[in-house]
């Protein structure tokens, strides 16, 4: 008998890294609006602004504004140094912005956040976790702000003085010509600046963001928020039943809509959706006939949408698979 060597193969793992990669910034496989609550942890969100799921914040505020970009959403507060971020609408996460202010309004422009309030310094960030102090040289209640045509525009609720920036650092000091009572919101879009005010039948237009003309809406009413989608401007009121439409700024329209304590109206998705205090969210595709949704009693403060946008994602997590080599020993 003649001995024969057995061979025992062995398994020698090899380590392949292989990325997993978030969704781009230019796709949104998710749709989703999330909306918050001013004086409060609560917050909900929905796929479709139709059917609405509670949520809550880390900490109860007084939140103020909420944006999206660069893949999460982020909420800011009032007397406070901490916002909170969420990349799904359900998990939210409590940050340090690293200043405290009364921060009233956040906003996303091409790559970067900026959150401004009651005072003359604002902040900004190109990813959302580290941020930036801005000195605007003027200390107002800035609460509202837009960009089109290469110019930001920065307004406050109490004052006829606006901001202009060409680059969200340096800001110019400007004087509206008309005055309203108390400046509530400024949009850009269809190439053109919208300023909306309570309490006034005035509504500002501006193509280059420094010299405006003032135009009449229906009725003085206590107008809170504005958005274009579907050809038409649509101006909202708090504590009224009537909506205004434009299809160009100049001239507008009056219809009725439901009685509320409105204090948001976006639109994104095909859908105009308006939020306030109460249990009622409405929502509209043409700006013209209103759905009701019901959502939990509360004053729900500002709302946003997921949009694509640009900007630097996170640098994905690496993870490892293994693909076996076989290797022989006798």
């Amino acid at each position: 008998i003649t001995p024969t060597n057995t061979i025992t193969p062995t398994v020698t793992p090899t380590l392949t890294p292989t990325q997993t990669i978030t969704p781009s910034l230019t796709s949104n496989t998710n749709p989703l609006y999330a909306a918050i609550v001013y004086d409060s942890n609560d917050g909900m969100r929905s796929s479709n602004a139709t059917s609405w799921t509670d949520f809550n914040l880390p900490a109860s505020r007084l939140w103020t504004d909420i944006v999206y970009g660069i893949n999460k959403f982020i909420t800011v507060a009032y007397n406070s140094r901490y916002g909170a971020k969420s990349y799904n609408g359900t998990t939210w996460y409590e940050f340090d912005l690293g200043t405290t202010g009364y921060w009233q309004h956040i906003n996303y422009f091409q790559n970067k956040f900026f959150v401004a309030g009651v005072g003359s310094t604002a902040l900004t960030s190109t990813s959302g976790y580290t941020w930036s102090s801005v000195s605007l040289g003027v200390s107002e209640n800035w609460n509202s702000s837009a960009y089109g045509n290469s110019i930001y525009v920065l307004i406050a609720s109490n004052t006829d003085t606006y901001l202009t920036s060409t680059d969200l650092t340096t800001w110019t000091s400007r004087t509206f010509s008309t005055s309203l009572a108390g400046y509530q919101e400024v949009i850009y879009a269809n190439n053109r600046f919208v300023v909306v005010g309570s309490n006034t039948d005035e509504v500002l237009v501006s193509t280059n963001g420094t010299s405006w003309t003032t135009n009449t809406l229906p009725n003085t009413r206590m107008w809170k928020s504005v958005a274009y989608g579907n050809g038409k401007y649509v101006v909202v009121p708090h504590n009224d039943s009537y909506f205004a439409t434009s299809t160009d700024g100049t001239t507008w329209s009056e219809s009725t809509i439901l009685a509320g304590l409105w204090n948001k109206i976006i639109y994104d998705q095909g859908l105009f959706v308006v939020v306030g205090q109460g249990t009622v969210a409405l929502t509209s595709s043409d700006g013209s006939t209103w759905t009701q949704r019901s959502v939990t009693n509360a004053n729900w403060i500002s709302v946003d949408f997921n949009k694509p946008t640009t900007g630097t994602l996170p640098t994905p997590t690496p993870t490892l698979t293994s693909t076996p080599t076989p290797s022989s020993t006798s």
